[in-house]
């Protein structure tokens, strides 16, 4: 038995051994062509790309891409039309994912890259079916379209795009710039099935944070979930998207799909909804559109913080193709939605739009789904026969919506109601467990309506009363109306109104809620600000939101 054992001792040695000798490369180096020694160990010595797109240049031997290797990306790489320039044919490991780095100056284009994502992709980076899979854009990264978008832009294609493609699991985009796979203009009606960044079929684990510009397609950033491999975490951080019809979508691909684990977390969306408005309206404007809407499909735990939403649709009154839905649309079966401490205002006039906060349901929403510190200034926007230009609308036409707290939110300048309840069964206390401590400024609409009952509250009065006829228990009881004291980033100044007349939230228990939008912590006892921030003596002002210029590129 010793010399057994001894023997299967060595032998595990010998096999540890083989494998640390037989490791994936570290770093290997690709450009368009073969440079110098062409032996991936630097720029000047790159493989060709065709080295990246072979599938037997992947696995664990030492020249070969596999987990822990960073595939650096050395100067322009430029595809055929209509396909993928990368394509990823093998996964990373937990730990030690396969990197994609884009070196310094590093472009990967085409008159237009890819292929249509509803079908399939490519994109111009794809990646299907692998995991642990990341892709940096490090100091500039860029991938972009040079000749797609509208012929009245003088661009000569129009044609199905997509940037990044992929439905691969634990996949991470960061410090990517993407832009102009679509650019369009008013008026066209091409364009619908592009995208900058577009997830499919159930990408757990995706991570899509920190990139600087995502512009200039149908949908910013799209993630799709699947009924056979359900979503159960995505997070979207601190990206900067514009120029887009949906700036971030997520939404069930067919029936008795789940999602969970959702965070849509401080990125920067807008301007640039009006651009897609085309003759047709094919192009239903959002901010963020995010839904369950299937049959049998769901989404619970959805969390929305800290994001500034800076928007223009609509805001072209003799545009015919105006198709105006909402800066954010939560829709379809949800549960225990958190939306905090964002930002939310219109930058021009509109025409109409359904509200800051809309949200239709499939089979209903339940839960406890909090709305709290959020701060929504339609800048006296609204306007036009259908508009319902609301701050919050409830919205319910096949289950009920139920255990809405409502707290802390400021709301700016509207011209029609701030809340609306369209619904023809559950009366808006049906469907709230608190309504207060908001604060109200330059209020020349109504503070709500109750579809049920067809019942106005057309002062601050009438909403903090009771009425027994229809069951109203008065909102907003301890509300403020006035001028609130904030600068123009919507942060308190010395004096305001809104310091120490917020609920202390702490009891919920969101850790996100527990600081502000600027990171600042609030009390864990005593009273909060109303909005988005608390006020801080001496503190410095959060730098206004950035990349919202509407240049054409």
């Amino acid at each position: 038995m010793g010399i057994l054992r001894e023997a299967l001792i060595a032998f595990a040695f010998l096999a540890l051994a083989a494998t640390t000798a037989h490791a994936s490369a570290t770093n290997i180096y690709i450009a368009q062509s073969a440079a110098g020694a062409a032996n991936g160990a630097g720029c000047a010595d790159a493989f060709a790309v065709g080295f990246f797109n072979t599938a037997a240049n992947w696995g664990s031997g030492a020249s070969q891409i596999g987990p822990g290797t960073t595939v650096h990306l050395c100067g322009t790489f430029t595809g055929a039309a209509g396909s993928a320039i990368l394509t990823v044919q093998g996964s990373g490991a937990i730990g030690n994912p396969v990197t994609i780095r884009f070196e310094s100056g590093a472009v990967l284009q085409a008159a237009y890259m890819g292929g249509n994502p509803y079908t399939g992709g490519p994109g111009g980076i794809t990646c299907t079916g692998q995991s642990y899979i990341t892709i940096d854009g490090g100091s500039n990264g860029l991938i972009q379209n040079t000749a797609n978008g509208s012929p009245s832009l003088g661009y000569a294609n129009q044609q199905v795009s997509t940037g990044v493609y992929f439905t691969c699991s634990n996949f991470e985009v960061k410090n990517l710039t993407i832009h102009g796979i679509y650019v369009h203009s008013e008026g066209d009606t091409g364009g619908s099935n592009t995208a900058d960044i577009f997830g499919d079929y159930s990408p757990n684990n995706c991570n899509i944070h920190d990139n600087p510009l995502i512009r200039d397609a149908f949908v910013g950033i799209n993630i799709g979930y699947s009924g056979s491999e359900n979503l159960t975490s995505c997070i979207l951080k601190n990206n900067t998207i514009n120029r887009n019809c949906w700036m971030i979508q997520m939404g069930d691909d067919g029936p008795n799909s789940s999602a969970s684990g959702v965070q849509v977390i401080r990125n920067s969306l807008g301007t640039g909804n009006q651009a897609w408005e085309g003759s047709n309206a094919f192009c239903h404007q959002n901010g963020m559109f995010i839904t369950a809407g299937n049959s049998g499909s769901s989404m619970s735990g959805l969390v929305i913080d800290g994001n500034t939403i800076a928007s223009d649709m609509c805001s072209n009154r003799s545009d015919t193709g105006n198709n105006c839905s909402a800066p954010m649309q939560i829709a379809g079966t949800q549960s225990n939605i958190t939306i905090i401490n964002n930002v939310v205002y219109f930058t021009t006039a509109q025409t109409g739009y359904e509200a800051f906060l809309w949200m239709p349901t499939a089979a209903g929403m339940s839960g406890t789904n909090v709305i709290a510190n959020n701060t929504f200034d339609e800048a006296n926007a609204g306007s036009g026969q259908s508009c319902v230009c609301a701050a919050i609308e409830w919205q319910s036409s096949g289950g009920a919506q139920t255990g809405f707290n409502v707290q802390n939110n400021l709301f700016l300048n509207f011209t029609h109601e701030v809340f609306f309840n369209h619904d023809g069964t559950n009366a808006l206390p049906t469907k709230v467990t608190a309504i207060d401590h908001e604060g109200f400024q330059g209020i020349t609409g109504k503070w709500a309506h109750d579809n049920v009952n067809n019942q106005d509250y057309s002062t601050l009065s009438a909403w903090q009363t009771a009425n027994s006829t229809n069951s109203f228990p008065g909102y907003d009881t301890r509300g403020y109306s006035g001028s609130l004291g904030l600068n123009s980033s919507y942060v308190p100044q010395s004096g305001s109104a809104v310091v120490g007349l917020g609920a202390n939230l702490t009891g919920l228990g969101i850790t996100f809620l527990d600081s502000d939008k600027a990171g600042v912590a609030r009390p864990t006892s005593g009273p909060w600000d109303l909005g988005t921030y608390q006020y801080v003596s001496g503190g410095t002002v959060p730098a206004p939101p950035t990349g919202l210029a509407a240049t054409v590129r």
